[in-house]
């Protein structure tokens, strides 16, 4: 495990703010020079604690809505198990997976244009996998919101994004977009004169382009990729249900997880559950402790929650993209 100081902290919560922050503004924020702000995120990088710079799109600006899928395995040999990880990852619309444990082993997020699509894609996978599944559950992905990691300077948690919307409205994205998104989204962090001559453009063309791209909400935010694993961190999912769900009942709950500094995001949802939430956290302990101050504040209304610890992310680095139809 590492050990990170207060410097460290304070560049770790600029760069969850904002991936492509100049480290010039690091440096001011942190009060330390250029050199050693630099000489830190080098170091971040070198030892896995940063594993990628993000830039953040919304999959209903190219038309897609978001699936997740939630599965419990039975009777899983290491070669099915392997298999199994590996269909999932090369899915060409995968978004985002996890492994786990708890009440499930394995979710996956899958991005289509319709109910129609989405239904060809899992039943491929049921058929293939079928004698595996024990139990599955599926949701959609409504009005998800993603918070800063308030923990890592003791304060409470910031809204920065709400990354998807409620209906999908397709955006027209020209060719030249399409090359910078494809650019941004592998390495958040690429300098603009780079990205100008490997497109044979200007840095000023490409700054605009940014701007517009993210005014427009088709990038909702940089944000910078950590493994929590090396500063002992857990990563936890939630699942809950209300035993009334009414819109003033989830807007209040939200509100309160909004400002806690260890929840990261959170998400509406239709099927099993209510309401979706992501939290960081020390250890066991700390997460009943934070899941007792939930039902206390809460306690007349939540009817049930579940919930898995995940252990391994499956990041596609928006696979999509290089499948998306563009209006030129």
């Amino acid at each position: 495990m590492l050990k990170i100081d207060k410097i460290d902290r304070k560049i770790l919560y600029q760069l969850d703010l904002n991936s492509r922050i100049a480290i010039s503004k690091i440096a001011k924020k942190a009060r330390i020079s250029r050199t050693i702000a630099e000489y830190r995120l080098t170091k971040f990088q070198k030892q896995g604690l940063i594993k990628a710079f993000n830039a953040s799109l919304d999959p209903s600006k190219f038309g897609l809505t978001s699936w997740k899928v939630y599965i419990r395995f039975q009777n899983l040999t290491k070669p099915a198990e392997t298999q199994i990880y590996n269909y999932i990852s090369t899915k060409k619309n995968l978004w985002w997976g996890i492994k786990c444990v708890g009440n499930y082993d394995l979710m996956f997020c899958l991005l289509a244009e319709n109910a129609y699509q989405f239904y060809h894609e899992l039943n491929h996978f049921q058929v293939k996998f079928n004698q595996y599944i024990y139990e599955m559950n599926i949701t959609n992905h409504i009005d998800s919101l993603m918070m800063s990691r308030g923990y890592l300077i003791n304060i409470p948690g910031i809204k920065t994004t709400g990354y998807l919307t409620l209906e999908p409205k397709k955006e027209k994205i020209d060719e030249m977009d399409f090359k910078i998104l494809k650019k941004i989204t592998k390495n958040a962090r690429m300098p603009s004169a780079k990205i100008a001559h490997q497109l044979k453009t200007t840095a000023r063309i490409v700054n605009y382009r940014i701007k517009e791209l993210t005014k427009r909400k088709i990038i909702t935010n940089f944000r910078t990729v950590f493994n929590i694993d090396k500063i002992g961190y857990d990563y936890y999912k939630v699942m809950l249900s209300f035993k009334e769900a009414t819109t003033a009942i989830q807007n209040s709950f939200v509100q309160f997880l909004i400002t806690h500094e260890n929840i990261i995001n959170t998400a509406k949802t239709y099927g099993p559950w209510d309401i979706e939430f992501e939290l960081e956290v020390e250890n066991y302990k700390h997460f009943n402790k934070v899941m007792k101050q939930i039902k206390d504040k809460f306690h007349d209304y939540i009817k049930k929650y579940e919930s898995i610890l995940i252990t391994e992310e499956i990041n596609p680095e928006l696979v999509f993209l290089n499948h998306s139809k563009i209006s030129v």
